[in-house]
């Protein structure tokens, strides 16, 4: 006998299954929020994220999501039905975006350069905000984040190098018995910014230390 899988289906906008009323594992459709789900362990609805291969048919919203030549796209306004328009969207997950103002709409994680002032940033959403944090003026010693496709020189223990060629965003971090340039692109945004700012802290109280010891170098 064959085995039907059936979801729950609503065409009220921002309905979800209220928590304790399916089993876990339950799948439900939101019409008009094109949005899938399933019910969790504790039996309350998480939405899952709806990415769609792009069709030249179809009209996207603002924010829908695409995959297009193996990259997911965030549409960045109204379009289609038409062929696919790299000016209308923004590839996410991969390189930052690149222009002199900030991408709209932006994504928690992406990162953008601003050519103008060869400033890199990072968006990134707290409790109560969201904002674009610049990263590029975190290393004391570096004196802004390095854009170069090779590492920098001698780096400092905290320096940052951005490498445009491959969209990551590294730090020079020292260990016990190890020195490396180490990767935060894929870090989450909440990390990215508290290591950063660790970084800033101990660099500010190492100026203090040696500022208070007669000119002793504390390293």
């Amino acid at each position: 006998m064959a085995t039907q899988v059936q979801s729950l289906r609503s065409s009220v906008p921002l309905a979800r299954p209220p928590v304790g009323a399916q089993a876990p594992g339950v799948l439900y459709v939101n019409w008009p929020d094109k949005q899938i789900g399933v019910i969790d362990a504790s039996q309350s609805a998480l939405d899952l994220l709806a990415i769609r291969f792009y069709s030249d048919f179809t009209v996207y919203q603002p924010g829908d999501l695409v995959v297009q030549n193996g990259g997911i796209w965030r549409a960045l306004e109204l379009t289609g039905p038409e062929a696919f328009d790299p000016g209308k969207w923004i590839e996410i997950g991969g390189g930052p975006f690149i222009g002199i103002a900030p991408p709209s709409p932006a994504v928690d994680g992406m990162f953008w350069y601003n050519p103008n002032n060869g400033q890199l940033y990072i968006y990134y959403t707290d409790v109560d905000s969201a904002q674009w944090v610049s990263v590029s003026g975190f290393s004391q010693g570096a004196g802004g984040a390095a854009t170069t496709v090779t590492p920098p020189d001698a780096p400092l223990e905290g320096q940052i190098w951005f490498n445009p060629n491959n969209g990551q965003l590294y730090v020079w971090y020292a260990d016990a018995d190890s020195e490396q340039w180490v990767s935060v692109t894929g870090l989450n945004p909440a990390t990215i910014v508290k290591f950063l700012e660790t970084i800033t802290t101990l660099e500010a109280r190492i100026a203090e230390l040696e500022a208070t010891s007669g000119g002793i170098s504390i390293s």
